[in-house]
């Protein structure tokens, strides 16, 4: 048995040297391959959102800012092994500026992974710095007016229009606020038959009378309730009557002619359909004593 167990630790100690060396070999040939097959690389991701930090201390000073569009996102470099950038996309790396770091119209963008940021060996912003452009704030009421567009089904119309608050605030880069000539929210009655309320969009309009793009501004409330009232439109008879008798020698006809024999009345449905028809009383048209044609303009008054 010794002698098995002798023969066999020979085995492992002969040549120590040689298989030692052969090991090592082993071991820097398998990294050389593994390198080989899965190097370490640089990799790009663009269109890297850059967010703002502490954009407020900016507010604070009644001053309003915005980043250049060159610095409203921003290419990173990644470098990792192949096995690891493979695993990645933009969505897995974020990008910030802090405002408490602003100078002479610059700050710098700080970058980091999100995921595998453990695996991988650096991350380096392209473009070192965002551009912020800096002015003051302004800040301005407007009074909310509205417009009707589209038309209501045949045979009816657009009533009164309540907006449930007619002013908006706004506050932003006074440049922006400036070139604001007014607010409206614009209401679609297209194809109406009754009543509708609706949260309707608060739109801007600039002097040149195009609607602005107010993504810059802050806004006391980006919408307004609106109640529209549909009325419908009927055409409704008037009826003349006359008292009295004409001069002495003189005879009338029985007929009347009137300029006017219908009126249309726009309302309530259910309250113009107790509408038949609208009639001028014969005490508002006194023939007595007249011996020729006369006109006469009197108040209509409806029958239901």
């Amino acid at each position: 048995m010794k002698k098995k167990l002798s023969g066999f630790l020979s085995l492992f100690t002969k040549n120590i040297g040689l298989k030692v060396l052969a090991l090592i070999l082993a071991v820097m040939i398998w990294l050389v391959v593994v390198s080989i097959d899965n190097p370490v690389k640089d990799q790009n991701f663009t269109q890297i959102p850059v967010t703002v930090l502490n954009g407020e201390v900016f507010e604070k000073a009644g001053q309003a800012y915005e980043l250049a569009d060159s610095s409203s996102t921003v290419t990173v470099t990644a470098r990792a092994e192949r096995a690891v950038l493979s695993q990645l996309s933009r969505d897995d790396f974020s990008a910030t500026i802090d405002m408490n770091n602003y100078s002479n119209g610059r700050v710098p963008i700080s970058v980091k992974a999100n995921r595998l940021s453990d695996k991988i060996v650096s991350i380096t912003p392209r473009t070192a710095y965002a551009i912020v452009d800096v002015e003051e704030l302004g800040s301005k009421q407007f009074s909310i007016d509205y417009e009707i567009t589209g038309e209501p089904a045949e045979g009816y119309s657009v009533g009164d229009v309540t907006l449930a608050s007619n002013v908006v605030r706004v506050q932003g880069p006074e440049s922006v606020v400036e070139t604001i000539d007014r607010a409206i929210v614009r209401i679609s009655v297209q194809g109406m038959t009754r009543d509708m309320r609706t949260e309707t969009p608060i739109v801007f309009i600039d002097r040149n009378g195009d609607d602005m793009d107010v993504g810059r501004l802050e806004l006391s409330r980006t919408s307004v309730s609106v109640t529209a009232e549909i009325w419908a439109d009927k055409e409704i008879p008037i009826t003349y009557s006359y008292t009295g008798t004409p001069a002495e020698g003189f005879a009338t006809t029985g007929n009347l002619t009137a300029t006017i024999n219908a009126i249309e009345l726009s309302g309530d449905p259910e309250a113009l359909s107790g509408i038949g028809s609208i009639s001028v009383p014969s005490s508002e048209i006194d023939i007595t004593g007249r011996s020729e044609e006369r006109r006469v303009g009197k108040e209509c008054r409806s029958r239901w």
